[in-house]
């Protein structure tokens, strides 16, 4: 059975670039992570996700809802993420990199509502049944072409 969504507890962790705001929307707003537009240099989000005490069955992705104010550009996306047992410190955890993926805006996407999936390495999350899962999710500045601010809704999913 595919399980999910997990919602995280964010924090911004490079102070200027990242940022809470509201993905406005007719009939409500909903709070998101902000990412300032045109990076100077890398930004990061450090989320922490308490892990289901029965694991679902498939594939841990990330899943990325993004939005923005643009008809192009690209935004790079590197997430990083490793495991903690309680009693361990979660500063101290050893990260895994998923490496960059490129996620595009394109004519029509204005304010549209995009979806990614960034697969999590399965065999590195070996036992994680209770534990806490880091996701440190860096924004690339290098290649970064987005000259909008990007709201951004991040949760872990199986598929």
């Amino acid at each position: 059975m595919a399980g999910g969504p997990l919602y995280g507890r964010w924090t911004p962790v490079t102070a200027g670039s990242c940022y809470f705001t509201l993905g406005a929307e007719s009939g409500g707003e909903v709070i998101g992570l902000g990412v300032k537009a045109s990076l100077g240099a890398n930004a990061t989000w450090r989320g922490l996700f308490q892990m289901p005490l029965v694991m679902p069955t498939g594939s841990p992705k990330l899943r990325l809802l993004r939005r923005a104010a643009a008809t192009s550009g690209n935004a790079i996306a590197n997430p990083q993420w490793g495991l903690a047992a309680t009693e361990t410190a979660i500063g101290g955890v050893s990260l895994n990199s998923e490496g960059n993926s490129t996620l595009a805006w394109a004519s029509g996407d204005s304010n549209k509502m995009k979806e990614d999936k960034i697969a999590l390495d399965q065999a590195a999350m070996s036992s994680p049944a209770g534990k806490l899962l880091r996701i440190d999710l860096i924004f690339i500045s290098a290649s970064w072409t987005l000259a909008q601010p990007s709201w951004w809704l991040p949760t872990v999913i199986w598929e």
